[in-house]
């Protein structure tokens, strides 16, 4: 919702030394999100670009693959909590973060 995202940008902004990356040399590169979840939800393994996240409340387990993992190891969709209580197998090679704010 671009209006949302303009409404909130006065309140927002990229930390040095992200900011001073070349990634982020042009401000018109990529998109912006806004994420808000319950505990308890997830998002299934996926791909994209180089990207920035920001924490503003709690903690966040992030699970991660190296560069060039195949969307063949990864398999079906699963909830990231899943991996944490053992009900999933992890895909091979993936690492986890903890993200705190």
């Amino acid at each position: 919702n671009p209006t949302f995202m303009e409404s909130i940008l006065k309140d927002v902004s990229v930390p040095p030394p992200i900011s001073q990356h070349s990634a982020w040399a042009d401000e018109n590169m990529g998109f912006r999100v806004f994420s808000a979840m319950e505990q308890g939800s997830s998002h299934p393994f996926h791909f994209h670009e180089a990207a920035w996240l920001g924490q503003v409340s709690g903690a966040r387990l992030w699970y991660i693959l190296p560069p060039g993992t195949s969307k063949k190891v990864v398999g079906a969709k699963v909830n990231g909590c899943d991996y944490f209580t053992g009900a999933a197998a992890l895909p091979s090679g993936a690492k986890a973060c903890i993200q705190r704010s």
